[in-house]
């Protein structure tokens, strides 16, 4: 009988790790965890301890609070936390299904070109983000896509060739028999593909998936650019509005490379002139209305703040006939001409006359023309052709003879009879029948500057030049200019007009920067400052019209007077900040290049925030 040998059957013995490499992966482990842990710990602790000397590097709170989730909370941050989730879905389905769809093209057929698109592919994955963020705003902006969840096609763009170039490979991995064998036993191109392929697949599209969706999450140059609206910020956007209080103005920088290389700016200390921060700050930028801060300061220097103009009434060459004479009255209102028209009744009467001709004088300045750098389109709506002849502030085209008209009604209301309206000079020598004084220049400026009124720093400019010595033309108000602002010793400003709506004229932030703190210093031109917007409450600055209105600006509400500027594609900023730290700063921010949007105006409003120091 023979017996069989039984054999023991054995498995192989696992290797025990060496001691040190548990130590290795444990430490390991901890710093990468530690991070996470101590933003947990952090979270429940309140300011005094975070930045105590003593408490800051306790592990455990001595006084645990859960106000900041609670604050968090109460700022929308779940909102944040929602678009998030929406829009890091949304792209990844579709950054996974075109992905897919071109990788296993690319992959599995031969075509003219391939290896070009594959390169370019690859190259286009390697452009800077920065490089794309100006033409993608463009094209949300022309679209009107901006404030949307449509941000997730930008998101796309970013992450798309790399996707691609990740399923390539793996498409590439799978060999061709097995996709010829399904096709023998039955199955279509398509069955193929979604029944055998993308299954064997799985790997790189789960991968590519998972790369998408953190890459779309933690986004944040996009979100900041394209949905300025608070309802589409996503978590690191969110979470950066939390920020509350800069030393060291980091967040001027940061805004100013967002919003591109045609920034310019400048901080200062307002008492001692100390450069805070500064970028570009003698490159020549257009200002916009910037500009009618340099015709504040010339009106006032050269005017004075009580200075008036007389509107006048006088005799014409025959009886019948009257003179309506403008002197550049800006602020003429309809009450004015009816106190006019009252006096000069009575004249008349007196001399039995109830019939006259009215002969409008404008003759103080010459024909309007286009200043240099205007666009057809400003007239009348932007500025009225400059005429010292106006009345309320009517937009026509010829607001000499509108002023005439509504004279020569309050005359037919008072019971004299008007034959026609037309151009005329006064005749020399004639007597005065009537006249009403403006109000005075402060006034003006006041007016000019809170409303950035075109109209009223045209008049003013012209009339300074006049008072100079220059005459009242485009080259007389830029050589009068020339000459205020060197007196200040302010260089770096070229004007061709007062109100800055010339395209042509170019001033550095340096130069505005020394006329801020030119008026400051100077007790006869600090109006200019004082009449300047309230952020947030006067003016141009008001919450109505979308200025210091959003999260990071707001708190800069109520401690920043500025002069805003835009033309079409610019937008500017420059006036005094009350720091949280108890200083005055003088500040001028300037974009040229982009649409002047209320997103970017926005933006600007966030740069005067870091100035106060609240954002």
């Amino acid at each position: 009988m023979t017996s069989l040998a039984t054999t023991k059957k054995t498995t192989p013995s696992r290797e025990r790790l060496n001691p040190l490499i548990w130590l290795v992966i444990a430490l390991f482990l901890f710093v990468m965890v530690f991070p996470f842990l101590w933003i947990l710990i952090t979270s429940f602790k309140p300011g005094a301890e975070i930045y105590g000397r003593d408490t800051a590097f306790r592990l455990i709170a001595v006084n645990p609070t859960i106000d900041n989730y609670t604050t968090v909370i109460n700022k929308g941050i779940l909102d944040a936390v929602k678009n998030s989730v929406i829009v890091s879905l949304i792209t990844t389905l579709y950054v996974v299904f075109v992905a897919s769809m071109s990788a296993y093209i690319i992959a599995r057929f031969s075509f003219r070109g391939k290896r070009m698109l594959m390169g370019l592919i690859l190259g286009i994955s390697m452009f800077p983000q920065m490089i794309i963020i100006g033409p993608v705003f463009n094209m949300f902006y022309n679209l009107k896509m901006l404030n949307s969840y449509w941000v997730t096609m930008a998101y796309s763009t970013i992450t798309l060739p790399s996707a691609v170039w990740i399923m390539i490979a793996h498409f590439k991995r799978i060999p061709l028999s097995v996709e010829e064998a399904a096709r023998i036993d039955g199955c279509s191109q398509w069955q193929a593909l979604w029944i055998v392929i993308f299954p064997m697949a799985a790997p790189g599209v789960f991968t590519t998936a998972i790369m998408t969706f953190i890459a779309a999450w933690n986004e944040y140059l996009l979100t900041l650019t394209l949905n300025s609206d608070k309802a589409y910020h996503t978590v690191p956007v969110a979470i950066n509005a939390l920020r509350t209080q800069f030393t060291i103005l980091w967040g001027e920088i940061t805004a100013a490379t967002v919003l591109g290389r045609g920034t310019s700016g400048m901080v200062v200390d307002a008492a001692s002139g100390r450069r805070i921060w500064s970028h570009r700050e003698d490159v020549p930028m257009r200002a916009a209305s910037l500009v009618k801060l340099a015709t504040a300061l010339a009106a006032l220097d050269v005017l004075g703040a009580d200075h008036t103009v007389r509107t006048r009434v006088d005799r014409g060459a025959t009886t019948r006939q009257i003179v309506l004479v403008g002197r550049g009255d800006a602020l003429l209102t309809t009450a004015a001409l009816g106190r006019l028209a009252t006096a000069t009744t009575r004249d008349l009467r007196n001399r039995g006359v109830t019939r006259v001709e009215v002969l409008v004088d404008d003759s103080l300045f010459p024909a309007p023309s286009p200043a240099p750098g205007w666009l057809k389109s400003y007239h009348p709506h932007e500025v009225a052709p400059v005429r010292p002849l106006i009345v309320d502030q009517h937009e026509v085209m010829d607001t000499a003879l509108d002023a005439g008209q509504v004279f020569a009604a309050a005359m037919k209301a008072r019971g004299i009879g008007v034959t026609s309206v037309r151009r005329g000079v006064r005749p020399r020598g004639a007597a005065t029948i009537a006249g009403v004084e403006s109000p005075p220049v402060l006034d003006w400026v006041e007016r000019m500057l809170l409303r950035s009124d075109n109209d009223i720093a045209e008049t003013l400019a012209r009339l300074t030049a006049i008072d100079v010595g220059y005459p009242a033309t485009w080259e007389g108000v830029n050589r009068m200019q020339a000459t205020v602002l060197a007196r200040y010793g302010i260089t770096g400003m070229t004007l061709y007009d007062g109100s800055g709506l010339s395209r042509s004229d170019r001033v550095t932030a340096r130069a505005v920067v020394t006329l801020l703190r030119t008026v400051r210093a100077r007790r006869a031109l600090r109006p200019v400052l004082s009449a300047l917007p309230l952020a947030g409450r006067t003016g141009t600055l008001t919450a109505a019209r979308g200025r210091f209105d959003t999260r990071p600006s707001s708190c800069a509400a109520g401690r920043v007077r500025a002069k805003s500027g835009a033309l079409r594609d610019t937008v500017s900023l420059a006036g005094t900040a009350a720091t949280v730290e108890g200083d005055d700063s003088l500040f001028v921010f300037v974009v040229a290049g982009q649409p002047s949007t209320l997103t970017v105006r926005r933006a600007v409003d966030g740069l005067a925030a870091t100035v106060v120091g609240c954002w």
